[in-house]
Parts: C-alpha cells; sequence; structure tokens
C-alpha cells in the first residue's frame, strides 16, 4: 500500500506526464483509495495503435519457433527423398540397417516437427496462416506414412500417393512462410 501511495502522490505531481501503469498497481491504487476514502480516479488510457508489448513477444515468439520448425520438415524429406533414390538403384538397401535407421529417423523427424507445430502457441494475428502449415503438416504426416507402407509392400500406388502429398505438404509450407513473412512485416 506505501507504494501505491507513493505512486498516487506521483501521478498528482506530474499530471502532465503519462505514465504506463501496470494493472496490478492500479488495482492497488483503487483499493488504497477506497480504503482511505480517497476518489478512484480511472486508468489512463492506453494507446490502441501499438499492439500491447506481450502481443509483440507473442507473435516474435511464434515466429521464431516456426521458422526454426519448417526447415527440419525439408530437410527430413530431403533426406527421405535421398534415402529412397538410393534404394530404387539398389533394393537391397531397404534391407541393410543403416539405411532403415536413417529411414526412420527421418520420418521420426517429420512427425516430431508436426507434432510440436500442432502444439505451439498461435497469436490471433497468425491464426490463418497457421491453418496453411497445419494443411503441409497433414500432408507431410500422410507422405510419410505411405513412404513407410511403401518400402514394406512396394505397392507403386503408395509411393505416388507419398510424391504427391509430400508435393502439396511442401507447397504450402512455403506458401505458409510468405505468409508469415507477409504477417511479421506488418
Amino acid at each position: 500500500t506505501q507504494m501505491a501511495k507513493d505512486i498516487e502522490i506521483g501521478l498528482t505531481q506530474t499530471a502532465a506526464v503519462s505514465i504506463d501503469i501496470p494493472a496490478t498497481i492500479q488495482a492497488q491504487i483503487v483499493l488504497t483509495q477506497a480504503a482511505t476514502g480517497g476518489e478512484a480516479q480511472p486508468a489512463p488510457a492506453q494507446e490502441q495503435s501499438a499492439p500491447p508489448p506481450a502481443a509483440a513477444a507473442d507473435d516474435a515468439t511464434y515466429v521464431t519457433t516456426v521458422k526454426q520448425q519448417v526447415p527440419q520438415y525439408n530437410q527430413a524429406m530431403s533426406k527421405i527423398q535421398e534415402l529412397l533414390t538410393a534404394a530404387s538403384s539398389d533394393p537391397n538397401k531397404l534391407k541393410d540397417d543403416q539405411w532403415k535407421n536413417d529411414f526412420n529417423a527421418a520420418t521420426s523427424m517429420v512427425t516430431q516437427t508436426s507434432s510440436a507445430l500442432r502444439q505451439v502457441s498461435v497469436p490471433a494475428k497468425y491464426q490463418e496462416a497457421h491453418q496453411t502449415l497445419l494443411e503441409a503438416a497433414q500432408k507431410l504426416d500422410n507422405a510419410v506414412q505411405q513412404l513407410t507402407e511403401y518400402i514394406t509392400t512396394f505397392e507403386s500406388t503408395k509411393l505416388e500417393q507419398a510424391t504427391k502429398d509430400r508435393d502439396e505438404g511442401s507447397n504450402l509450407l512455403k506458401t505458409f512462410m510468405e505468409k508469415v513473412d507477409q504477417l511479421s512485416s506488418q
């Protein structure tokens, strides 16, 4: 309460200076004034032109997170493509333990990245763009599932569907990143 009184005194002495007081201290001032019979002053209005600092921090955190995660998709999908190319030129690769470990690691990276991006906190400004990211994640998850089935069944339709889903997912990722860059520059 002493801090609230000091702030109240400071505000009355510097009425021409605009000070942004946190809501918790504003509440303390109101409570102190009510308890002492003083008149409660309305909280100073904040400018509406700039987003609150917390929103800007949330935006920055979101952009940083997705810009770190999305390249992992591209790296993992490139690795998967590299492994499949190697296996198509040498089918014995499919029986090689190192090949299997590399394939599993790459598909696991896609799955982990997809999961992480589904759990990220999305600021309102990025909600629409994030839907594009979720569509891309679904396509890439489908591609991984089809590829996993392909290496056990060798059904060409699995490979064709995986390629289609991978290409669509990659295009959606590109669209998403363009939207994020556009929104973050605003």
